[in-house]
């Protein structure tokens, strides 16, 4: 099923106010609670339904932060890459 539908499940939407409700209804990274809100999966289970995951592995952020992380994220996930591929070159030269 899509993602985005899983998304608009009740269980997702029980589950997701219940993490917002333990973070007090404000983005934890940058603390304000008069924009709108998402909630994060702080890592992925593999075949985990959005529901079914603990409370403590997610997070509130609001949306500026929420893309901030994926855009962070993604920018580290390229450096590693770059680092893989440099340690790969130091060691063929070693």
């Amino acid at each position: 099923m899509e993602y985005g539908k899983l998304l608009k499940d009740p269980r997702w939407q029980h589950k997701r106010l219940e993490a917002m409700q333990a973070d007090r209804f404000t983005c934890q990274m940058c603390f304000h609670s008069d924009k709108p809100l998402n909630v994060h999966h702080k890592r992925y289970i593999p075949g985990a339904m959005p529901w079914e995951y603990e409370t403590s592995d997610l997070i509130t952020l609001c949306e500026d932060c929420h893309a901030k992380y994926h855009r962070d994220e993604k920018k580290t996930q390229i450096m590693i890459v770059a680092l893989r591929n440099i340690a790969d070159r130091l060691q063929s030269v070693i």
